[in-house]
């Protein structure tokens, strides 16, 4: 996760992912999400192959929610996969 992401905790198996600015959610685009991933920084020990659901919010505030699967440990965190069209997520998280 790149700096100024917020990620929060919403349920057993859910986490909302802030963008504060639009240059930080094109960044995350560039980065992770057009390889169809995304890295969540977090404490807790999530088990591998877990499903989350998560819930994006754009800097204007659009959300979308996607399911998406971790897929390997970080130090700081966890690796996610999803399966989902990264070009549309950026242009819905942005309107």
């Amino acid at each position: 996760m790149i700096p100024g992401m917020q990620a929060t905790r919403t349920g057993p198996e859910a986490f909302a992912i802030e963008f504060e600015s639009e240059d930080e959610l094109r960044l995350e685009h560039r980065t992770n999400l057009s390889a169809g991933g995304l890295r969540l920084t977090t404490s807790e020990n999530l088990p591998l192959h877990s499903s989350l659901e998560l819930t994006l919010r754009g800097p204007a505030g659009a959300e979308v929610t996607i399911r998406a699967t971790v897929v390997a440990p970080l130090p700081d965190g966890v690796a996610l996969s999803f399966d989902a069209n990264a070009d549309e997520l950026l242009e819905r998280l942005l309107a």
